[in-house]
């Protein structure tokens, strides 16, 4: 389910989407990607209302995930972002990073509380991982079979900057084949990510086929683009009628980011799940379909 931090991090500017530079987006704690060959997003895009970098301040870790906008005071993004616990984890709340700058100085807010789906596990992720990492071919890619659970919401210790946004949910009437579809992401430019840039970056996506058994969407950018390490969690929008809704988050795919293929995880699904586990990130009730993280 990560897309392996290292592989895909930032969207591999072929899907945009976020991740590091191995395959699996699943694979091991950096799982975040970024896009590769993407076009830069503008701060008045609206898709920059809607998506901030997670990250750990420490420039040994820096960007390792993205997250969509849900609520004035949470984040959804994917499950794989927090297997590493020792990571510190704060929302970006800008297009871009500047590591010359400490803490302060920088729009950043810390994430207090995670919420899990109950039924995700690295294992089954990394499971999967294994069985797509040398795709090259859309046709080449398996479903895992059932779903993966890669779903998670955080809380943050204070409300969202007033130019950010929450990001309305597409519904189960998705128009996958006429759509336009495009993800976003803060991960790696490259399969081999050699530095973090911390920029948001989007592209243009296509549908490709469904794992309805596993509730996950499979989508190209073309060869040479994609998402990447560090660009997990991030959205898949489609436009409806002139507004942006998020149907998918960056989830896994191939080893190389340059193979412009994601498998992500459908939001539609986790719906009723999102309900519940918002309400629950916020007051740190603990119930049976999340595992609740404090920071």
């Amino acid at each position: 389910m990560q897309r392996h931090q290292a592989r895909r991090g930032g969207l591999c500017l072929s899907i945009m989407i976020l991740v590091l530079a191995p395959s699996c987006k699943h694979l091991g704690e950096d799982s975040s990607e970024k896009i590769v060959n993407g076009e830069r997003v503008d701060p008045e895009d609206p898709i920059a209302s809607h998506t901030v970098s997670i990250m750990d301040p420490d420039p040994d870790v820096g960007q390792y995930c993205t997250a969509v906008v849900l609520a004035r005071d949470v984040l959804l993004t994917a499950a794989h972002c927090f297997n590493d616990k020792s990571r510190r984890a704060y929302a970006l709340f800008s297009t871009a990073y500047n590591p010359k700058l400490g803490m302060k100085q920088q729009p950043l807010i810390k994430i207090r509380r995670i919420a899990v789906h109950a039924q995700y596990t690295q294992d089954k992720g990394d499971a999967y991982d294994k069985k797509i990492v040398n795709a090259e071919r859309p046709d080449q890619l398996l479903s895992p079979g059932r779903p993966l659970y890669d779903i998670a919401l955080a809380y943050l210790d204070s409300r969202i900057p007033d130019a950010y946004q929450p990001a309305p949910l597409a519904g189960s009437g998705v128009d996958f084949i006429n759509g336009q579809i495009t993800t976003a992401g803060y991960g790696c430019t490259t399969t081999i990510c050699r530095g973090k840039t911390n920029i948001l970056r989007k592209i243009p996506l296509r549908y490709v086929r469904t794992f309805p058994e596993a509730s996950m969407v499979v989508l190209s950018a073309g060869s040479r683009h994609g998402s990447c390490s560090g660009d997990s969690g991030g959205p898949d929008f489609i436009d409806e009628g002139g507004i942006l809704r998020v149907f998918a988050l960056v989830s896994t795919g191939p080893d190389a980011c340059e193979a412009g293929l994601s498998v992500d995880t459908l939001v539609e699904p986790y719906k009723g799940w999102i309900e519940q586990a918002t309400s629950a990130v916020r007051s740190g009730r603990r119930g049976s379909s999340y595992t609740l993280t404090d920071f």
